[in-house]
């Protein structure tokens, strides 16, 4: 597994490594990604435009390609789903137009390769989630001829055997954003409180928040402690106080003496 971001939801070990172009690592495969644009097919680990970036302080990873007129942005985070840690994998498409985005997965054993509806499964166990059915797919040593070839499949997925390279090809619409997920069991990606960026957001900042909540001072109680401590010889600041307390009492009541005389003259 080569170095990069490890990626881990609160609570749980890490679940996977992404490299420096989005290339994401989990045990027994690796999920790589492609945009097929208007003008061409981009491959991130080739792109000049390719960058990465750490947009929170939560392992979340986003890396952005050019394409024409707009961006490709990669987003890979953890979050707890059902008891269990689940990576997620976002496309974003932010230009006005429609793209095809390419999820690239190699398996480096020996495994059958399946695709249950929406899941796609590794001896009959689930790694991968995804949100519909591909739109096309694609088998082979490589596949990155037959894809940018036209040479994609759209008939219903043919159980296959690893080692083996799997390209599953899905239309991104415009503003829109494609979300799968690595995963050991199926998980609903629909629903908005599970598989959403903002649960790992928050997830980190709800334990800032309980590491550093304490019960609120209440403000009368430091008055009156303040006020018993100026009556304790002992203290010395609470001394100084009470000396302080003492003046402002004489100043008033001097100064209602002396109101009280002038009143008096001058009846």
């Amino acid at each position: 597994m080569p170095a990069g971001v490890q990626i881990g939801a609160l609570g749980y070990s890490a679940r996977a490594r992404v490299d420096a172009c989005g290339a994401v690592y989990a045990d027994g495969l690796s999920l790589d990604w492609w945009v097929g644009a208007d003008d061409r097919w981009h491959v991130p680990a080739q792109e000049s435009t390719t960058r990465q970036l750490r947009p929170f302080p939560a392992p979340v990873v986003e890396t952005t390609v050019r394409i024409p007129s707009g961006d490709a942005v990669q987003r890979v985070y953890a979050v707890s789903a059902d008891g269990r840690a689940v990576t997620v994998v976002e496309i974003e498409n932010r230009s006005p137009a429609p793209f095809t985005a390419a999820l690239v997965v190699s398996v480096a054993h020996k495994a059958e390769i399946a695709l249950d509806g929406t899941s796609l499964r590794l001896d009959g166990e689930v790694v991968l989630v995804l949100p519909r059915p591909p739109g096309a797919w694609a088998v082979g040593a490589s596949t990155r001829e037959i894809v940018m070839g036209g040479g994609a499949r759209t008939d219903g997925f043919a159980t296959t055997r690893g080692p083996i390279e799997v390209a599953l090809l899905f239309p991104v619409s415009h503003r829109t954003t494609w979300r799968g997920a690595l995963t050991d069991a199926p998980v609903d990606l629909r629903r908005p409180t599970r598989c959403r960026l903002g649960s790992a957001r928050l997830g980190r900042a709800a334990r800032s928040r309980l590491a550093s909540r304490a019960p609120a001072p209440d403000r009368r109680a430091g008055r009156r402690g303040a006020r018993r401590s100026a009556a304790c010889p002992g203290n010395a600041r609470g001394g100084r106080r009470a000396r302080r307390l003492g003046i402002r009492r004489r100043s008033r009541r001097r100064l209602g003496a002396a109101r009280l005389e002038r009143s008096a003259a001058s009846t």
